[in-house]
């Protein structure tokens, strides 16, 4: 199953590590230090895949802008970002992105990540509650780079700006 599916392998690691460091690196053992610290960076690295499988599932649309801005403005500057993504297409993603929408496609994360962390290892080890911190961190870097890309390079403006965003995420996360 995890084979067909990196999510899973992904979750599995997550959930493996996390235990891993929980409960060796409390010992005091200075044998194990190096291993918690690479299980530990392990985790962090299965867990940005996991994110970014997760927002790419949700919001496909700006999360593939994203992609192409990021890997085109390492080479361009802000103002030349129009001559390798059409303009089109970033006004395609600004008009899908609405609270409405956004609004369910965090609700529907949250639900899929509580899924994925549902036992009772999984609360003892707040994964939930991390995870979705680190969701909500990109979630808001995408959207920041996004607006600033959208106002230098197009002159556009999304109807959901980082604000509204923020506030969004704060809602749901009282509503928790």
């Amino acid at each position: 199953m995890t084979e067909a599916n990196p999510k899973h392998t992904d979750v599995i690691l997550i959930h493996n590590y996390a235990f891993f460091v929980e409960t060796m690196g409390n010992r005091g053992v200075r044998s194990l230090n190096k291993y918690v610290s690479v299980c530990a960076l392990q985790r962090v690295e299965a867990e940005t895949r996991y994110i970014n499988w997760m927002i790419s599932y949700e919001c496909p649309g700006m999360s593939n802008l994203f992609d192409r801005i990021g890997g085109v403005s390492g080479r361009v500057n802000k103002e030349e970002l129009g001559l390798y993504v059409p303009r089109k297409e970033v006004v395609a993603v600004f008009k899908d992105l609405n609270a409405k929408s956004f609004h369910s496609n965090i609700v529907n994360m949250y639900k899929r990540l509580a899924k994925h962390c549902s036992s009772n290892e999984s609360r003892e080890l707040n994964l939930i509650e991390d995870i979705w911190g680190a969701i909500t961190s990109r979630l808001l870097k995408i959207f920041n780079q996004l607006e600033d890309v959208g106002q230098a390079s197009y002159q556009i403006q999304s109807e959901l700006s980082v604000d509204k965003v923020q506030d969004i995420l704060d809602a749901f996360h009282n509503s928790m």
